[in-house]
């Protein structure tokens, strides 16, 4: 055998073996997949119960739930204002319906929370790092203030990495994630609702772009084990799709 039909070999071998992995981790998840699945969920909600602040920040998406728990942290005392960034619209763009900003001040308003307790942030911002980076500028001339950021269960982990990247060790400390809830499905039941499936699957995907864009060597590790679990999770759930659809 010379040198490389050796290498082939090797190489070849290499690669059945992470082939066999794989399929082991497929297996895995497939049999164990009513405990590992609520608990991929549940390792993405890291927010914790409401708590007196300065202010309260909505982040920007799901209209129908964040910006209801920040009306209500505001409404209760816990926060004596309410953050909004407003998105940054490209040349050319312009928004479909109200802004986010107009719909949480529309949220304030049906909730009875005084029109004056809205600050809008700047810069404008069009993602969750832009967001991280608004407080960040709003926070230089208040550096001992405190802050909850509300945003979805499944995407408080993905904030909360974004913020502490962002404000670094001596204003993080001051933030804190409150998870607002989904409608129609939760951590123990997400993969049997399709768009729920879609919004878990796309977190991952969201987590591992954002270590790998903004984070060091220790979080793309993370990050590539994260993508691993993501990959996973959809071909099972194209095949599950599959079986179900010759049935």
């Amino acid at each position: 055998m010379n040198e490389t039909t050796s290498n082939n070999w090797w190489r070849r071998l290499r690669l059945l073996r992470w082939f066999l992995v794989v399929c082991g981790l497929l297996l895995l998840v497939y049999v164990q997949r009513e405990r590992i699945l609520p608990a991929a969920a549940r390792w993405l909600n890291v927010g914790e119960p409401p708590r007196k602040t300065d202010y309260v920040m909505v982040l920007g998406g799901d209209a129908d739930v964040r910006p209801f728990v920040a009306a209500a942290i505001a409404k209760r005392g816990f926060a004596s204002r309410v953050l909004v960034a407003p998105i940054n619209f490209g040349p050319g763009e312009a928004p479909i319906g109200p802004t986010n900003e107009e719909i949480v001040g529309g949220v304030l308003k049906v909730r009875d929370v005084a029109a004056e307790k809205l600050v809008l942030l700047e810069p404008t911002s069009c993602s969750t790092f832009g967001e991280a980076v608004a407080l960040n500028q709003f926070l230089d001339q208040r550096p001992d203030a405190t802050v909850t950021v509300v945003t979805t269960n499944f995407h408080t982990r993905r904030s909360r990495w974004t913020f502490r990247t962002v404000l670094g060790k001596k204003k993080y400390p001051n933030v804190h994630f409150v998870a607002a809830p989904m409608d129609d499905f939760d951590e123990s039941n997400w993969w049997r609702n399709r768009y729920g499936f879609q919004l878990y699957a796309m977190e991952y995907l969201k987590l591992v772009a954002y270590v790998f864009r903004y984070g060091n060597g220790l979080w793309w590790c993370l990050a590539a084990s994260a993508m691993i679990v993501s990959l996973i999770l959809c071909r099972w759930f194209i095949r599950r799709r599959s079986v179900g659809a010759k049935h």
